[in-house]
């Protein structure tokens, strides 16, 4: 009698498709361990693919909604920054309004706000539009404007540094710094023309004049106001005075003269503007200033446009001195250090 090998057909071999489970024999424990955790299907079978997709999707989702979440937030941000600075306008145009309704006040004497705006689409006397003539003659008051006050950011920062740094010098220049501001700007300005001529030399000297003294009063209060505990600091270090002035004593000034850049901006717009009053200028806001206040009575929307525009442009000359002096601040405090004690 022949013994047959006990062996096990296997399901595809009794006619069972490849996809049907293998049940364990009866009485076998269930396996444990990491090999009873369910595998991922296959590379290439459905499910791997419908798990592929899902993961990709939810990625493409979320990709999606980043950029766009971004957007939402960056356009709420500017529409925010827009309203707050339309909002003061609104309310300055219904203040005028609302004056003009109360004191009945005629349209020669003071215009609409919507005639007035309507005034820069008109055309002058020449055949040029009054929006482009604005926009050039601002042009030529902020390049003066500008040049006086590198011009008095300059001086008065070396004026500033010397007060501080030299006692007896800040006591005996001090007096003077204040006698020129004290000095009306309106009745030096035709003595200031008639000596440097009527190019923007003078404009830009007169600027120059008027914003310095902001600047050379911060830079001295930045050095002066520094703790003698930190100039002890630097001595124990053995520091010499130039490394004290470029470690301590300049970053202390440029700060203070940050805030006071604000100031002396707008102070070299006027003293640009009241460069240009005097006969003889043919360029700058305050020639179309002039020329409008003798047609007042015929067309009084053509003084208030100069105006607005004038002060638009101061308003644009401080914001951009800003940015440009905080940005050469800032490359100036990168090539400062502290001292190693290798003195």
């Amino acid at each position: 009698m022949s013994r047959t090998p006990a062996v096990t057909a296997s399901p595809t071999a009794r006619g069972a498709s490849p996809s049907a489970p293998v049940l364990p024999p009866a009485g076998t424990p269930p396996p444990t361990g990491p090999s009873s955790t369910k595998s991922p299907p296959p590379a290439g079978s459905p499910g791997a693919e419908a798990g592929t997709g899902a993961v990709a999707g939810t990625g493409a989702v979320a990709a999606t909604a980043g950029p766009r979440s971004h957007l939402r937030a960056t356009l709420i941000t500017v529409g925010y920054r827009t309203i707050l600075a339309v909002a003061p306008i609104i309310v300055l145009a219904a203040l005028w309004e609302l004056l003009k309704a109360l004191t009945s006040t005629e349209d020669a004497r003071l215009p609409h706000t919507w005639q007035v705006l309507s005034y820069f689409a008109s055309e002058g006397s020449t055949g040029e539009g009054e929006l482009r003539l604005l926009l050039t003659n601002l042009g030529t008051t902020i390049q003066e404007a500008f040049v006086g006050l590198a011009i008095g950011i300059a001086a008065g920062g070396g004026l500033g540094i010397l007060t501080a740094r030299y006692a007896t010098f800040g006591r005996s220049i001090r007096p003077l710094l204040v006698l020129t501001q004290t000095l009306p700007v309106v009745a030096i300005a035709p003595a200031l023309i008639i000596w440097l001529g009527h190019s923007w030399v003078s404009k830009a000297v007169l600027a120059a004049l008027c914003s310095f003294f902001p600047i050379a009063v911060s830079v001295a209060r930045g050095i002066e106001d520094i703790p003698a505990e930190a100039r002890r600091v630097f001595a124990s270090f053995g520091a010499g005075r130039w490394q004290v002035f470029r470690s301590l004593e300049l970053p202390s000034a440029l700060t203070q003269a940050n805030a006071a850049v604000h100031t002396a901006a707008a102070l070299a717009v006027v003293g640009a503007v009241v460069a240009e009053l005097p006969a003889g200028s043919t360029e700058g806001m305050a020639v179309l200033v002039l020329s409008s206040a003798q047609f007042y009575n015929f067309e009084p929307a053509a003084l208030w446009c100069a105006a607005i525009t004038t002060a638009i442009g101061g308003l644009v000359t401080v914001y951009l001195a800003q940015a440009i002096f905080t940005r050469l601040a800032k490359l100036a405090l990168r090539t400062s250090s502290l001292p190693t004690g290798d003195h």
